[in-house]
């Protein structure tokens, strides 16, 4: 993988908590620790029932780059806000916590089937 990587690639690496603390360090290795560009933690919801444990809502998705000269296009990789979300943030009673997000930018439009930003 770090073979075919473009010298501007950047490398990601989506997993679940079984492998993550495996996977960094061997990537550490392969790519080098000071090209960790980002740890990603994605949360999801759901109803967990289980007094056993506490319930497991987290996915890790590691970026790598290979060097310095990496290409990143934040628009590409953008979703858009669940409506839900952008009815909770607009209600919510700390009003900078609304100016702070940029909903507009967030928003995704279909033109002709395919989403445009």
């Amino acid at each position: 993988m770090y073979r075919l990587l473009a010298p501007n690639g950047v490398f990601y690496l989506h997993l679940d908590w079984h492998a993550n603390s495996y996977a960094r360090i061997l990537l550490d290795e392969i790519f080098g620790p000071n090209h960790l560009l980002n740890e990603i933690i994605w949360t999801y919801h759901g109803h967990h029932r289980s007094v056993e444990h506490l319930i497991v809502n987290t996915i890790t998705i590691l970026a790598y780059v290979k060097g310095s000269d990496y290409t990143f296009n934040a628009d590409a990789v953008r979703q858009p806000y669940n409506p839900s979300t952008v009815l909770t943030f607009k209600a919510s009673p700390k009003p900078d916590l609304v100016k702070s997000l940029n909903l507009e930018r967030a928003r995704c439009q279909k033109i002709g089937g395919i989403s445009r930003w």
